[in-house]
């Protein structure tokens, strides 16, 4: 039964192509490759590339949700966690989407404004997208990239709020 639900559930959030490996190992742990903790949270890196939408779909399906990046330890936890992965980039729960004003990015996950921490790369963010990606190019500083892009991502839950 629980093949079942996967399958279906797979197909739609993620398409026939990543369904076909999220069933065939019967758990969502196919899906991400490392886990860690930081204060009460605990984050997964994804092990699949999934455009923004698709990325934070999954996360919730699962009860969780791309990572909101909220103070310098918190950023110092997940550049260590993705150290390794030195050509990625990844999602964050960061964009503009819902926001008239160009300038004002917001975590999905949060409804709060990102402003209270930041760490973009030198000149970012511009007017050209809505999403923020923690980017390898510049150190895993921020950046402002568009929704279509297939990375991977950072699902993040606080199991004792």
């Amino acid at each position: 039964m629980l093949r079942i639900v996967i399958a279906i559930l797979g197909f739609y959030l993620l398409g026939p192509i990543q369904l076909t490996a999220a069933a065939e190992n019967n758990n969502s742990s196919s899906l991400f490759s490392t886990r860690f903790t930081h204060g009460d949270g605990e984050y997964e890196i994804s092990s699949v590339r999934l455009p923004w939408f698709k990325a934070r779909n999954l996360c919730r399906s699962l009860g969780k949700d791309l990572v909101s990046i909220e103070s310098s330890a918190e950023n110092i936890a997940i550049l260590s966690a993705i150290s390794s992965f030195s050509t990625e980039s990844f999602w964050s729960a960061g964009t503009r989407l819902y926001s008239e004003d160009v300038n004002y990015f917001y975590w999905d996950s949060t409804g709060l404004s990102v402003d209270s921490y930041t760490n973009w790369a030198p000149g970012q963010p511009d007017d050209s997208h809505d999403y923020v990606r923690i980017w390898h190019e510049y150190d895993h500083q921020w950046d402002a990239a568009p929704h279509s892009y297939e990375l991977l991502f950072i699902c993040e839950w606080h199991p004792c709020v």
